[in-house]
Protein backbone atom coordinates (compact mmCIF):
# COMPACT_ATOMS: atom_id res chain seq x y z
CA UNK A 1 0.00 0.00 0.00
CA UNK A 2 1.58 3.49 -1.07
CA UNK A 3 2.04 6.39 1.91
CA UNK A 4 -0.43 9.41 1.48
CA UNK A 5 0.24 12.68 2.43
CA UNK A 6 -1.90 14.87 4.24
CA UNK A 7 -3.95 15.86 1.67
CA UNK A 8 -4.25 11.60 0.34
CA UNK A 9 -2.03 11.96 -2.23
CA UNK A 10 0.27 8.95 -2.75
CA UNK A 11 4.26 8.39 -3.62
CA UNK A 12 5.72 5.56 -4.80
CA UNK A 13 7.93 3.37 -2.26
CA UNK A 14 9.98 1.29 -5.12
CA UNK A 15 12.08 3.02 -7.76
CA UNK A 16 10.90 3.52 -11.52
CA UNK A 17 12.26 0.71 -13.53
CA UNK A 18 11.83 2.88 -16.54
CA UNK A 19 14.14 5.97 -15.22
CA UNK A 20 16.87 3.26 -14.72
CA UNK A 21 16.05 1.49 -18.45
CA UNK A 22 16.62 5.29 -20.14
CA UNK A 23 20.13 5.83 -18.25
CA UNK A 24 20.60 2.00 -19.67
CA UNK A 25 19.77 2.79 -22.95
CA UNK A 26 21.91 4.51 -25.68
CA UNK A 27 19.33 7.63 -26.32
CA UNK A 28 19.31 7.78 -22.68
CA UNK A 29 22.61 8.36 -22.11
CA UNK A 30 23.16 10.74 -25.08
CA UNK A 31 20.32 12.88 -23.39
CA UNK A 32 21.97 12.38 -19.70
CA UNK A 33 25.39 13.69 -21.36
CA UNK A 34 23.84 16.41 -23.29
CA UNK A 35 22.05 17.75 -20.39
CA UNK A 36 24.75 17.56 -18.10
CA UNK A 37 27.43 18.45 -20.64
CA UNK A 38 28.53 21.95 -19.89
CA UNK A 39 26.91 22.63 -16.37
CA UNK A 40 28.82 23.80 -13.66
CA UNK A 41 27.54 22.00 -10.41
CA UNK A 42 28.65 23.19 -6.80
CA UNK A 43 28.17 21.38 -3.96
CA UNK A 44 28.76 22.65 -0.30
CA UNK A 45 29.69 20.04 2.13
CA UNK A 46 31.49 16.68 1.81
CA UNK A 47 29.76 14.70 4.44
CA UNK A 48 27.89 11.38 2.85
CA UNK A 49 25.23 13.90 1.57
CA UNK A 50 27.70 16.21 -0.37
CA UNK A 51 29.46 13.12 -1.91
CA UNK A 52 26.73 11.19 -2.67
CA UNK A 53 25.53 14.02 -4.37
CA UNK A 54 28.94 15.14 -6.19
CA UNK A 55 28.75 11.95 -7.71
CA UNK A 56 25.05 11.37 -9.00
CA UNK A 57 25.61 14.90 -10.75
CA UNK A 58 29.21 13.77 -11.93
CA UNK A 59 27.98 10.39 -13.37
CA UNK A 60 25.70 12.60 -15.68
CA UNK A 61 28.30 14.58 -16.70
CA UNK A 62 28.78 17.11 -14.86
CA UNK A 63 31.23 19.48 -13.86
CA UNK A 64 31.14 19.61 -10.19
CA UNK A 65 33.40 21.25 -7.46
CA UNK A 66 32.73 20.14 -3.73
CA UNK A 67 33.68 23.16 -1.63
CA UNK A 68 34.51 21.85 2.68
CA UNK A 69 35.43 23.85 5.24
CA UNK A 70 37.40 21.11 6.68
CA UNK A 71 40.56 19.58 6.18
CA UNK A 72 38.95 16.36 5.02
CA UNK A 73 35.70 14.50 3.80
CA UNK A 74 33.74 12.99 6.22
CA UNK A 75 35.07 15.32 9.07
CA UNK A 76 31.46 15.88 11.14
CA UNK A 77 28.53 14.34 11.52
CA UNK A 78 29.45 11.59 9.06
CA UNK A 79 32.87 10.85 10.50
CA UNK A 80 33.05 7.35 12.25
CA UNK A 81 29.52 6.32 11.06
CA UNK A 82 27.73 2.86 10.61
CA UNK A 83 25.06 2.75 8.71
CA UNK A 84 20.99 1.14 9.08
CA UNK A 85 20.17 0.87 5.69
CA UNK A 86 16.89 -0.62 6.57
CA UNK A 87 14.27 -0.46 4.66
CA UNK A 88 11.75 -1.71 7.15
CA UNK A 89 13.28 -0.92 10.49
CA UNK A 90 14.55 2.79 10.53
CA UNK A 91 12.42 4.90 12.01
CA UNK A 92 12.23 8.59 12.28
CA UNK A 93 12.76 10.39 15.95
CA UNK A 94 8.71 11.00 15.95
CA UNK A 95 6.82 8.61 17.89
CA UNK A 96 3.17 8.10 18.17
CA UNK A 97 2.37 9.22 21.44
CA UNK A 98 -1.06 10.03 23.48
CA UNK A 99 -2.20 13.50 24.72
CA UNK A 100 -0.94 13.02 28.56
CA UNK A 101 2.58 11.53 26.45
CA UNK A 102 2.67 14.29 24.72
CA UNK A 103 2.12 16.83 27.60
CA UNK A 104 4.61 14.83 29.53
CA UNK A 105 7.27 15.04 26.52
CA UNK A 106 6.62 19.43 26.98
CA UNK A 107 7.91 19.18 30.14
CA UNK A 108 10.62 16.47 30.19
CA UNK A 109 12.68 14.13 28.33
CA UNK A 110 15.38 12.69 30.49
CA UNK A 111 14.66 8.92 30.27
CA UNK A 112 17.37 7.21 28.08
CA UNK A 113 14.43 4.65 26.60
CA UNK A 114 13.39 8.42 24.83
CA UNK A 115 13.91 8.58 21.10
CA UNK A 116 14.94 12.29 21.72
CA UNK A 117 16.13 13.70 24.86
CA UNK A 118 16.85 16.86 26.16
CA UNK A 119 17.73 18.40 29.12
CA UNK A 120 15.44 21.71 30.94
CA UNK A 121 18.14 24.00 29.99
CA UNK A 122 18.70 23.15 26.51
CA UNK A 123 14.64 22.92 25.95
CA UNK A 124 15.05 26.64 26.91
CA UNK A 125 17.44 27.52 24.15
CA UNK A 126 15.04 25.41 21.48
CA UNK A 127 11.96 26.21 22.56
CA UNK A 128 10.04 26.02 18.99
CA UNK A 129 12.12 23.00 17.92
CA UNK A 130 10.70 21.09 21.02
CA UNK A 131 7.35 22.29 20.57
CA UNK A 132 7.21 21.00 16.52
CA UNK A 133 9.02 18.27 17.63
CA UNK A 134 5.93 17.53 20.03
CA UNK A 135 3.54 18.55 17.61
CA UNK A 136 4.52 15.89 15.36
CA UNK A 137 4.00 13.16 18.20
CA UNK A 138 0.41 12.48 17.61
CA UNK A 139 -0.59 9.41 15.87
CA UNK A 140 -1.28 10.77 12.92
CA UNK A 141 1.54 12.84 11.94
CA UNK A 142 4.25 10.08 13.37
CA UNK A 143 2.48 7.68 10.94
CA UNK A 144 2.46 10.31 7.91
CA UNK A 145 6.41 10.81 9.36
CA UNK A 146 7.04 6.94 8.98
CA UNK A 147 5.56 6.39 6.20
CA UNK A 148 7.27 9.29 3.97
CA UNK A 149 11.00 8.16 6.08
CA UNK A 150 10.20 4.43 4.76
CA UNK A 151 9.48 5.30 1.11
CA UNK A 152 13.16 7.33 0.71
CA UNK A 153 14.98 4.55 2.88
CA UNK A 154 12.92 2.00 0.26
CA UNK A 155 14.64 4.00 -2.54
CA UNK A 156 17.60 4.33 -1.17
CA UNK A 157 18.54 0.94 -0.52
CA UNK A 158 17.54 0.07 -4.34
CA UNK A 159 19.45 2.58 -5.13
CA UNK A 160 22.42 1.73 -2.81
CA UNK A 161 22.54 -1.43 -4.03
CA UNK A 162 23.14 -0.40 -7.68
CA UNK A 163 25.84 1.75 -6.46
CA UNK A 164 27.91 -0.77 -4.74
CA UNK A 165 27.09 -3.23 -8.18
CA UNK A 166 28.63 -0.19 -10.48
CA UNK A 167 31.33 0.74 -8.52
CA UNK A 168 32.70 -2.33 -6.92
CA UNK A 169 32.73 -0.91 -3.40
CA UNK A 170 32.85 -3.03 -0.06
CA UNK A 171 30.57 -1.90 2.09
CA UNK A 172 30.84 -4.57 5.15
CA UNK A 173 27.06 -4.95 5.40
CA UNK A 174 26.05 -7.58 7.90
CA UNK A 175 23.50 -10.37 7.71
CA UNK A 176 20.52 -8.63 9.50
CA UNK A 177 19.85 -6.48 12.25
CA UNK A 178 18.16 -7.46 15.77
CA UNK A 179 15.99 -6.07 18.05
CA UNK A 180 15.99 -6.94 21.31
CA UNK A 181 14.30 -6.63 24.12
CA UNK A 182 15.36 -7.25 27.98
CA UNK A 183 13.97 -9.66 30.22
CA UNK A 184 11.69 -7.29 31.94
CA UNK A 185 9.86 -6.25 28.80
CA UNK A 186 6.73 -7.20 27.87
CA UNK A 187 6.39 -8.05 24.16
CA UNK A 188 3.10 -8.65 23.56
CA UNK A 189 2.23 -4.65 22.57
CA UNK A 190 4.98 -4.98 21.14
CA UNK A 191 4.26 -7.85 19.21
CA UNK A 192 1.06 -6.52 18.24
CA UNK A 193 2.24 -3.26 16.70
CA UNK A 194 5.19 -5.16 14.72
CA UNK A 195 3.04 -7.73 13.52
CA UNK A 196 0.78 -4.56 11.86
CA UNK A 197 3.71 -4.23 9.41
CA UNK A 198 4.34 -7.32 8.44
CA UNK A 199 8.06 -9.38 7.43
CA UNK A 200 8.82 -9.44 10.99
CA UNK A 201 9.89 -12.81 12.49
CA UNK A 202 9.69 -13.29 15.48
CA UNK A 203 12.52 -15.12 17.69
CA UNK A 204 12.82 -16.26 21.65
CA UNK A 205 16.16 -15.96 23.67
CA UNK A 206 17.65 -18.98 22.17
CA UNK A 207 16.59 -18.58 18.85
CA UNK A 208 18.55 -15.14 19.05
CA UNK A 209 21.66 -16.30 20.27
CA UNK A 210 21.64 -18.98 17.75
CA UNK A 211 21.56 -16.18 15.31
CA UNK A 212 24.37 -13.76 17.16
CA UNK A 213 27.16 -15.84 18.35
CA UNK A 214 29.44 -13.05 19.92
CA UNK A 215 26.53 -12.27 23.01
CA UNK A 216 27.61 -13.16 26.48
CA UNK A 217 26.32 -16.45 28.20
CA UNK A 218 24.15 -14.02 30.81
CA UNK A 219 22.89 -11.30 28.05
CA UNK A 220 19.78 -9.84 28.94
CA UNK A 221 17.61 -11.17 26.21
CA UNK A 222 14.06 -12.36 26.82
CA UNK A 223 13.47 -12.20 22.57
CA UNK A 224 13.42 -10.10 19.68
CA UNK A 225 12.76 -10.07 15.95
CA UNK A 226 14.25 -8.82 13.04
CA UNK A 227 13.18 -7.71 9.37
CA UNK A 228 14.75 -9.98 6.81
CA UNK A 229 15.80 -6.74 5.08
CA UNK A 230 17.27 -5.05 7.32
CA UNK A 231 20.76 -4.43 6.97
CA UNK A 232 24.00 -2.56 8.29
CA UNK A 233 27.25 -0.90 6.47
CA UNK A 234 30.15 0.80 7.18
CA UNK A 235 28.72 4.46 5.86
CA UNK A 236 32.16 6.14 6.21
CA UNK A 237 34.00 3.48 4.15
CA UNK A 238 31.38 3.65 1.55
CA UNK A 239 31.69 7.21 0.96
CA UNK A 240 35.00 7.51 1.11
CA UNK A 241 35.48 5.59 -1.57
CA UNK A 242 32.91 7.56 -3.50
CA UNK A 243 35.14 10.46 -2.43
CA UNK A 244 38.18 8.71 -4.40
CA UNK A 245 35.46 8.17 -7.37
CA UNK A 246 34.61 11.31 -7.60
CA UNK A 247 38.07 12.21 -7.75
CA UNK A 248 39.36 9.92 -10.08
CA UNK A 249 36.23 11.09 -12.35
CA UNK A 250 37.29 15.08 -12.51
CA UNK A 251 35.35 16.37 -9.89
CA UNK A 252 37.31 18.90 -7.71
CA UNK A 253 38.15 19.61 -3.89
CA UNK A 254 38.39 22.25 -2.11
CA UNK A 255 39.14 21.50 1.35
CA UNK A 256 39.90 23.65 4.43
CA UNK A 257 37.88 25.94 2.42
CA UNK A 258 34.73 28.13 3.75
CA UNK A 259 32.16 29.54 1.87
CA UNK A 260 31.47 33.29 1.81
CA UNK A 261 28.71 34.13 -0.32
CA UNK A 262 25.68 32.67 -1.89
CA UNK A 263 25.23 34.95 -5.04
CA UNK A 264 21.74 34.66 -6.50
CA UNK A 265 20.99 37.25 -9.12
CA UNK A 266 16.65 37.74 -10.70
CA UNK A 267 15.97 34.59 -9.01
CA UNK A 268 18.47 32.86 -10.10
CA UNK A 269 21.66 31.04 -8.95
CA UNK A 270 24.76 32.29 -10.62
CA UNK A 271 27.53 31.86 -8.84
CA UNK A 272 29.24 30.97 -4.78
CA UNK A 273 32.58 32.87 -3.66
CA UNK A 274 34.60 31.14 -1.10
CA UNK A 275 38.02 31.49 0.42
CA UNK A 276 39.43 30.48 -2.91
CA UNK A 277 37.77 32.72 -4.69
CA UNK A 278 34.62 33.42 -7.11
CA UNK A 279 32.91 29.82 -8.59
CA UNK A 280 30.30 30.23 -11.67
CA UNK A 281 27.50 27.56 -11.16
CA UNK A 282 24.62 27.05 -12.75
CA UNK A 283 23.75 24.68 -10.01
CA UNK A 284 24.17 25.05 -6.08
CA UNK A 285 23.42 22.18 -3.38
CA UNK A 286 23.80 22.70 0.25
CA UNK A 287 24.56 19.89 1.53
CA UNK A 288 26.67 21.16 4.83
CA UNK A 289 23.58 20.97 7.51
CA UNK A 290 24.51 23.32 9.81
CA UNK A 291 25.74 26.39 7.30
CA UNK A 292 22.42 26.02 5.25
CA UNK A 293 20.30 28.77 7.17
CA UNK A 294 23.60 31.51 6.90
CA UNK A 295 24.25 30.55 3.84
CA UNK A 296 20.90 31.07 2.25
CA UNK A 297 20.85 34.30 4.71
CA UNK A 298 23.98 35.86 2.26
CA UNK A 299 21.80 35.43 -0.84
CA UNK A 300 19.24 37.59 0.83
CA UNK A 301 16.84 34.62 0.99
CA UNK A 302 15.14 34.06 4.14
CA UNK A 303 13.30 30.86 4.48
CA UNK A 304 11.90 28.67 7.60
CA UNK A 305 14.31 26.09 8.24
CA UNK A 306 14.38 24.85 11.73
CA UNK A 307 16.93 23.18 11.95
CA UNK A 308 18.88 21.97 15.15
CA UNK A 309 21.65 20.36 16.08
CA UNK A 310 21.21 16.87 18.11
CA UNK A 311 24.38 15.40 20.26
CA UNK A 312 25.02 11.96 19.85
CA UNK A 313 27.45 10.00 22.23
CA UNK A 314 29.15 6.49 20.64
CA UNK A 315 31.74 3.77 22.14
CA UNK A 316 33.60 2.32 19.84
CA UNK A 317 36.02 -0.84 19.96
CA UNK A 318 38.36 -3.13 17.97
CA UNK A 319 37.23 -6.73 17.35
CA UNK A 320 40.97 -8.06 17.20
CA UNK A 321 40.93 -11.67 18.02
CA UNK A 322 37.66 -12.13 19.21
CA UNK A 323 37.01 -15.94 18.91
CA UNK A 324 33.30 -15.12 17.93
CA UNK A 325 32.78 -12.08 15.66
CA UNK A 326 29.74 -9.79 15.41
CA UNK A 327 27.57 -11.20 12.58
CA UNK A 328 24.47 -8.44 12.85
CA UNK A 329 23.22 -5.10 13.56
CA UNK A 330 21.79 -4.99 17.22
CA UNK A 331 19.50 -2.64 18.75
CA UNK A 332 18.57 -2.64 21.95
CA UNK A 333 15.21 -1.71 22.50
CA UNK A 334 15.07 -1.52 26.29
CA UNK A 335 17.63 0.71 26.33
CA UNK A 336 18.02 2.51 22.97
CA UNK A 337 21.24 1.88 22.31
CA UNK A 338 22.67 0.61 18.86
CA UNK A 339 25.19 -1.66 18.03
CA UNK A 340 26.89 -1.50 14.03
CA UNK A 341 29.76 -3.31 12.99
CA UNK A 342 32.59 -1.40 10.97
CA UNK A 343 34.55 -3.66 9.56
CA UNK A 344 36.72 -4.98 12.42
CA UNK A 345 35.34 -2.22 15.02
CA UNK A 346 32.44 -2.67 17.15
CA UNK A 347 30.31 0.72 17.45
CA UNK A 348 27.60 2.00 20.25
CA UNK A 349 25.28 4.43 19.93
CA UNK A 350 23.03 6.12 22.02
CA UNK A 351 19.63 7.88 21.43
CA UNK A 352 20.45 11.81 20.76
CA UNK A 353 20.05 14.77 23.03
CA UNK A 354 18.81 18.18 21.55
CA UNK A 355 21.96 20.80 22.17
CA UNK A 356 24.89 19.77 23.96
CA UNK A 357 26.01 18.03 26.93
CA UNK A 358 27.91 19.22 29.96
CA UNK A 359 31.51 16.88 30.16
CA UNK A 360 29.12 15.31 33.39
CA UNK A 361 26.43 14.29 31.16
CA UNK A 362 28.49 12.95 28.75
CA UNK A 363 30.28 10.57 30.96
CA UNK A 364 26.81 9.37 32.15
CA UNK A 365 25.95 8.64 28.84
CA UNK A 366 29.67 7.35 27.68
CA UNK A 367 28.97 4.97 30.95
CA UNK A 368 25.79 3.91 29.71
CA UNK A 369 26.30 3.08 26.48
CA UNK A 370 29.57 1.14 27.45
CA UNK A 371 27.68 -0.60 29.81
CA UNK A 372 24.80 -1.99 27.86
CA UNK A 373 27.68 -2.90 25.46
CA UNK A 374 29.79 -5.21 27.23
CA UNK A 375 26.89 -6.34 28.89
CA UNK A 376 25.46 -7.82 25.60
CA UNK A 377 28.95 -8.23 24.01
CA UNK A 378 31.68 -8.41 26.64
CA UNK A 379 33.97 -10.80 24.68
CA UNK A 380 33.27 -9.77 21.31
CA UNK A 381 35.46 -6.95 21.53
CA UNK A 382 38.22 -5.22 23.83
CA UNK A 383 35.81 -2.90 25.62
CA UNK A 384 38.80 -2.01 27.69
CA UNK A 385 40.55 0.01 24.99
CA UNK A 386 37.18 1.24 23.47
CA UNK A 387 36.67 4.72 22.22
CA UNK A 388 34.91 7.27 22.86
CA UNK A 389 33.14 9.86 20.61
CA UNK A 390 30.42 12.77 20.73
CA UNK A 391 29.16 14.48 17.20
CA UNK A 392 26.42 17.17 16.14
CA UNK A 393 24.15 15.90 13.53
CA UNK A 394 21.42 18.20 12.61
CA UNK A 395 17.81 17.23 12.43
CA UNK A 396 14.21 19.06 11.82
CA UNK A 397 11.64 18.86 14.63
CA UNK A 398 9.26 15.87 12.54
CA UNK A 399 13.09 14.37 11.82
CA UNK A 400 12.15 14.15 7.88
CA UNK A 401 15.37 15.71 5.94
CA UNK A 402 15.62 18.59 3.78
CA UNK A 403 15.58 17.22 -0.37
CA UNK A 404 14.46 19.43 -3.22
CA UNK A 405 14.79 22.75 -4.67
CA UNK A 406 14.48 26.13 -2.48
CA UNK A 407 11.55 27.71 -3.48
CA UNK A 408 12.40 31.45 -5.43
CA UNK A 409 15.68 30.15 -6.55
CA UNK A 410 16.10 28.32 -9.61
CA UNK A 411 19.38 26.06 -9.70
CA UNK A 412 19.58 26.21 -5.64
CA UNK A 413 18.99 22.61 -3.91
CA UNK A 414 19.17 21.12 -0.57
CA UNK A 415 20.24 17.66 0.96
CA UNK A 416 20.40 18.10 4.32
CA UNK A 417 18.84 17.87 8.41
CA UNK A 418 19.32 13.82 8.24
CA UNK A 419 20.06 13.25 11.49
CA UNK A 420 20.74 9.69 12.90
CA UNK A 421 19.29 7.90 9.16
CA UNK A 422 22.10 9.72 7.11
CA UNK A 423 23.28 5.88 5.58
CA UNK A 424 19.74 5.12 4.54
CA UNK A 425 19.01 8.58 2.99
CA UNK A 426 21.58 10.60 1.26
CA UNK A 427 22.18 8.00 -1.61
CA UNK A 428 18.36 8.50 -2.44
CA UNK A 429 18.09 12.08 -1.78
CA UNK A 430 21.22 12.41 -3.96
CA UNK A 431 19.48 10.93 -6.60
CA UNK A 432 15.99 12.67 -6.26
CA UNK A 433 18.06 16.03 -7.05
CA UNK A 434 20.06 14.78 -9.52
CA UNK A 435 16.67 13.83 -11.62
CA UNK A 436 15.34 17.83 -10.51
CA UNK A 437 18.22 18.89 -12.01
CA UNK A 438 18.14 16.63 -15.35
CA UNK A 439 14.44 18.04 -15.13
CA UNK A 440 12.70 14.07 -14.64
CA UNK A 441 10.01 13.71 -12.06
CA UNK A 442 12.04 12.19 -9.04
CA UNK A 443 11.43 7.97 -9.03
CA UNK A 444 9.45 9.05 -5.94
CA UNK A 445 6.65 11.74 -5.71
CA UNK A 446 7.77 13.97 -2.74
CA UNK A 447 4.48 15.60 -2.04
CA UNK A 448 6.51 18.26 0.26
CA UNK A 449 7.51 15.40 2.75
CA UNK A 450 10.66 17.03 2.21
CA UNK A 451 10.13 20.40 1.29
CA UNK A 452 12.44 23.38 2.08
CA UNK A 453 9.44 25.45 2.93
CA UNK A 454 7.27 22.76 5.01
CA UNK A 455 7.57 24.32 8.22
CA UNK A 456 6.55 28.33 6.10
CA UNK A 457 3.59 27.01 5.43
Amino acid sequence: MAAKDENGHGWAYNWRETNQNALDSSQGAFFVVFTYAFMDIVVIGAGMAGLHTAWACARRGANVTVIESARGPLQAASYGSGGYIGPDGVRPLVRPLSFAERTWLRCSAAKPTMPLRYSVAERSKHPQFVKRYVDNCTPERARYCQDALTALVQYNARMLDKLVLELDVEDFRTQRVLHLFGPNESLTKTRREQLQHGNVKWLDHRQCRALEPGFTEHAPISGGYHHPLDQTINATYVARQIAGVCQQNGVQFLYGTAVKELIVNDGVVRAVTSEAGLHAADVVVLCHAGGVTETLTTAGIKLQVPMTPLTSCSVSADMGEAPLRVRNGLQDESNSVFISVLDDRLRAVGSPFIGSLSNKELESEYRRIYTVATTLLGNAAQWNQAKYWSHTVWAMPDSLPLVGAVPGARGLYVSAAHGMTGAACTCAAANIIADQIEGKVPAIDLCGAFACDRFAK
